[in-house]
Protein backbone atom coordinates (compact mmCIF):
# COMPACT_ATOMS: atom_id res chain seq x y z
CA UNK A 1 0.00 0.00 0.00
CA UNK A 2 1.78 3.42 -1.32
CA UNK A 3 2.27 5.95 1.87
CA UNK A 4 1.80 9.34 1.41
CA UNK A 5 3.81 12.40 2.27
CA UNK A 6 2.96 16.13 1.83
CA UNK A 7 5.32 19.17 0.88
CA UNK A 8 3.37 22.77 0.44
CA UNK A 9 2.62 22.21 -3.24
CA UNK A 10 2.89 18.59 -4.04
CA UNK A 11 1.41 15.37 -3.12
CA UNK A 12 4.29 12.29 -2.92
CA UNK A 13 4.02 8.64 -2.94
CA UNK A 14 6.19 6.23 -1.77
CA UNK A 15 5.99 2.27 -2.09
CA UNK A 16 6.45 -0.32 0.33
CA UNK A 17 10.44 0.53 0.56
CA UNK A 18 9.77 4.05 1.24
CA UNK A 19 10.93 5.23 -2.35
CA UNK A 20 9.14 7.72 -4.33
CA UNK A 21 7.68 7.42 -7.09
CA UNK A 22 4.68 9.13 -9.96
CA UNK A 23 1.67 7.83 -9.11
CA UNK A 24 0.16 8.43 -12.88
CA UNK A 25 2.96 7.05 -14.42
CA UNK A 26 5.72 4.68 -12.00
CA UNK A 27 8.93 6.46 -12.68
CA UNK A 28 10.96 7.01 -10.01
CA UNK A 29 13.51 9.92 -9.34
CA UNK A 30 17.10 8.51 -9.14
CA UNK A 31 18.35 6.49 -6.25
CA UNK A 32 21.95 7.41 -4.53
CA UNK A 33 23.40 5.21 -2.39
CA UNK A 34 25.52 6.42 0.23
CA UNK A 35 27.42 4.25 3.19
CA UNK A 36 27.16 6.12 6.80
CA UNK A 37 28.26 4.97 9.45
CA UNK A 38 28.77 1.28 8.09
CA UNK A 39 25.31 1.56 7.10
CA UNK A 40 23.05 1.97 3.21
CA UNK A 41 21.48 5.11 3.15
CA UNK A 42 18.95 5.75 0.52
CA UNK A 43 18.11 9.56 -1.25
CA UNK A 44 15.95 10.30 -3.71
CA UNK A 45 15.55 14.26 -5.01
CA UNK A 46 11.91 15.25 -4.18
CA UNK A 47 12.43 18.00 -6.58
CA UNK A 48 13.34 15.73 -9.36
CA UNK A 49 9.54 14.35 -9.07
CA UNK A 50 8.40 17.53 -8.37
CA UNK A 51 9.29 18.80 -12.08
CA UNK A 52 8.10 15.32 -13.56
CA UNK A 53 4.63 15.94 -11.87
CA UNK A 54 4.56 19.11 -13.16
CA UNK A 55 4.61 17.75 -16.65
CA UNK A 56 1.93 15.64 -16.26
CA UNK A 57 -0.24 18.69 -14.90
CA UNK A 58 0.53 20.47 -18.03
CA UNK A 59 2.55 23.04 -16.05
CA UNK A 60 4.87 24.08 -18.67
CA UNK A 61 5.65 27.74 -18.18
CA UNK A 62 8.41 28.61 -20.79
CA UNK A 63 6.74 27.93 -24.46
CA UNK A 64 8.24 28.14 -27.28
CA UNK A 65 6.87 31.27 -29.87
CA UNK A 66 7.71 29.26 -32.91
CA UNK A 67 6.31 25.76 -31.99
CA UNK A 68 4.24 26.04 -28.85
CA UNK A 69 6.13 23.53 -27.12
CA UNK A 70 6.08 23.76 -23.27
CA UNK A 71 9.46 23.28 -20.95
CA UNK A 72 9.80 23.89 -17.39
CA UNK A 73 13.41 25.62 -17.25
CA UNK A 74 13.88 28.89 -19.34
CA UNK A 75 17.05 27.84 -19.96
CA UNK A 76 15.80 24.23 -22.01
CA UNK A 77 13.65 26.41 -23.89
CA UNK A 78 16.18 28.50 -24.98
CA UNK A 79 18.53 25.51 -25.99
CA UNK A 80 15.61 24.12 -27.83
CA UNK A 81 15.42 27.85 -29.89
CA UNK A 82 18.99 27.65 -30.88
CA UNK A 83 18.96 24.00 -31.86
CA UNK A 84 15.46 23.63 -33.58
CA UNK A 85 14.77 27.42 -34.89
CA UNK A 86 18.41 28.45 -35.59
CA UNK A 87 17.18 31.28 -38.05
CA UNK A 88 15.18 32.79 -35.37
CA UNK A 89 17.24 36.55 -35.35
CA UNK A 90 16.97 37.07 -31.66
CA UNK A 91 18.46 33.68 -30.64
CA UNK A 92 20.60 32.56 -33.67
CA UNK A 93 23.30 29.83 -33.12
CA UNK A 94 25.67 31.00 -30.30
CA UNK A 95 28.20 28.00 -30.37
CA UNK A 96 28.23 24.33 -32.25
CA UNK A 97 30.36 21.79 -31.05
CA UNK A 98 31.64 19.11 -33.91
CA UNK A 99 33.11 16.40 -33.61
CA UNK A 100 36.70 16.21 -34.70
CA UNK A 101 37.51 12.94 -35.21
CA UNK A 102 38.01 12.73 -39.26
CA UNK A 103 34.47 11.46 -41.16
CA UNK A 104 32.44 11.91 -38.09
CA UNK A 105 29.74 14.79 -38.75
CA UNK A 106 28.60 14.92 -35.10
CA UNK A 107 27.59 18.68 -33.99
CA UNK A 108 26.65 19.65 -30.72
CA UNK A 109 25.20 23.11 -29.37
CA UNK A 110 26.24 21.30 -25.64
CA UNK A 111 29.57 20.61 -24.80
CA UNK A 112 28.62 18.11 -22.47
CA UNK A 113 26.86 15.85 -25.55
CA UNK A 114 29.88 15.89 -27.37
CA UNK A 115 32.30 15.07 -24.40
CA UNK A 116 29.48 11.87 -24.23
CA UNK A 117 29.84 11.07 -28.00
CA UNK A 118 33.43 11.05 -28.25
CA UNK A 119 33.25 8.87 -24.85
CA UNK A 120 30.63 6.47 -26.95
CA UNK A 121 31.52 6.73 -30.30
CA UNK A 122 34.92 7.00 -30.67
CA UNK A 123 36.55 5.87 -26.91
CA UNK A 124 34.17 3.18 -26.50
CA UNK A 125 36.83 -0.19 -25.99
CA UNK A 126 38.82 2.15 -23.88
CA UNK A 127 36.00 3.35 -22.03
CA UNK A 128 34.73 -0.23 -21.08
CA UNK A 129 38.34 -1.31 -19.65
CA UNK A 130 37.19 1.27 -16.88
CA UNK A 131 33.71 0.35 -16.23
CA UNK A 132 32.71 -1.78 -14.11
CA UNK A 133 28.77 -2.08 -14.11
CA UNK A 134 27.15 -3.17 -10.77
CA UNK A 135 23.90 -4.32 -9.97
CA UNK A 136 22.72 -3.28 -6.71
CA UNK A 137 19.24 -4.65 -5.74
CA UNK A 138 16.84 -2.15 -8.10
CA UNK A 139 19.40 -0.35 -9.83
CA UNK A 140 22.42 0.12 -11.49
CA UNK A 141 25.52 1.94 -10.57
CA UNK A 142 28.31 2.36 -13.02
CA UNK A 143 31.78 2.25 -11.22
CA UNK A 144 35.03 4.40 -12.95
CA UNK A 145 38.14 1.93 -11.87
CA UNK A 146 40.28 4.47 -12.49
CA UNK A 147 39.63 6.64 -9.69
CA UNK A 148 36.84 4.40 -7.66
CA UNK A 149 33.71 6.54 -8.07
CA UNK A 150 30.23 5.21 -8.54
CA UNK A 151 27.74 6.64 -10.94
CA UNK A 152 24.29 6.52 -11.21
CA UNK A 153 23.80 6.52 -14.46
CA UNK A 154 26.15 5.39 -17.99
CA UNK A 155 25.37 9.05 -19.20
CA UNK A 156 27.16 10.32 -15.91
CA UNK A 157 29.96 8.02 -16.00
CA UNK A 158 30.49 8.86 -19.84
CA UNK A 159 30.48 11.82 -19.09
CA UNK A 160 32.93 11.78 -16.12
CA UNK A 161 35.44 9.08 -18.02
CA UNK A 162 37.24 11.03 -20.41
CA UNK A 163 38.49 13.48 -17.93
CA UNK A 164 38.95 10.89 -15.36
CA UNK A 165 41.48 8.88 -17.82
CA UNK A 166 43.18 12.57 -19.48
CA UNK A 167 44.10 13.60 -15.89
CA UNK A 168 45.49 10.14 -14.97
CA UNK A 169 47.94 10.65 -17.88
CA UNK A 170 45.90 8.03 -20.19
CA UNK A 171 46.77 8.57 -23.22
CA UNK A 172 43.11 8.99 -25.21
CA UNK A 173 42.44 8.19 -29.22
CA UNK A 174 40.41 11.56 -29.34
CA UNK A 175 41.28 15.12 -27.99
CA UNK A 176 38.62 16.32 -25.62
CA UNK A 177 39.03 19.83 -25.36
Amino acid sequence: MPIQTSTEKNTYKRDEKGLLYCHICGYQPPIKRIIEDGKEIIRQNKSTLKYHMDIHKGQLPHVCKHCNKGFLHKTVLEKHITAMHPDDGQNGVKQIFRCNVPGCSFTSIQKGNLLIHKSRKHCLPLVNDYLIQLDYKDSKVFHCSCCNEDFQSGTNFHHHVLKCLQNNNIPLPVTID
